[in-house]
Parts: structure tokens; C-alpha cells; sequence
């Protein structure tokens, strides 16, 4: 599975570089003014997404999605401290996040 996952992240870079690389020939920016720019698209996001979550499966860190479910358990246990939610939704929703 690692070999996978470095051929995916592999091709996420390489694909990041020829965006930079046809931007940076079709503007005249410099390549790195255009590497920012392929960066801040929504493409280039994606791509970046890939790279880190590949990343994170490789060394076993978190994923941005383990981030945002931590994040997201975190605040339930904070409205469950301040009354908002009963045991029962919290035990609820912490399910439907798993």
C-alpha cells in the first residue's frame, strides 16, 4: 500500500509542477509567482490536499479529515459541558461522526 501511496503523491506533485510550468510559459510569471498561483486555485488545492493526506497515511499522522472530525468531536463535548446537548445527542452525533 506505502508503494501506492507514493505514486499518488508523486503524481499530485508532478501534476502541481506542469500547472506551474504551462501557467508560468502562458503568463510570463516567474515559476514561482506561478506555482502560488496554480496553488490558490481550486485545483491546486485539491492537488495540495492529496499530497498532505498521503503524507499523513505515510508516517501514520493525521489526515486533514482525522483534524476536522477531532475538531468537530471537540466542540460537541464543549456544548454537552455547557448544557446545550444531553448525553444522548452527544452520544448521537459522536456515532454519526464516526
Amino acid at each position: 500500500m506505502d508503494e501506492r501511496i507514493l505514486k499518488l503523491k508523486a503524481r499530485a506533485e508532478a501534476d502541481l509542477d506542469e500547472l506551474a510550468a504551462i501557467r508560468a510559459q502562458t503568463t510570463g510569471e516567474d515559476k514561482v509567482t506561478a506555482y502560488v498561483q496554480v496553488c490558490d486555485t481550486s485545483l491546486g488545492r485539491h492537488l495540495i490536499k492529496s499530497i498532505d493526506d498521503a503524507t499523513a497515511l505515510l508516517t501514520k499522522g493525521p489526515t486533514e479529515e482525522d483534524m476536522e472530525r477531532l475538531i468537530r468531536e471537540e466542540k460537541l463535548r464543549r456544548k454537552k459541558k455547557q448544557g446545550k446537548i444531553t448525553d444522548k445527542e452527544l452520544r448521537r452525533s459522536m456515532a454519526e461522526l464516526k
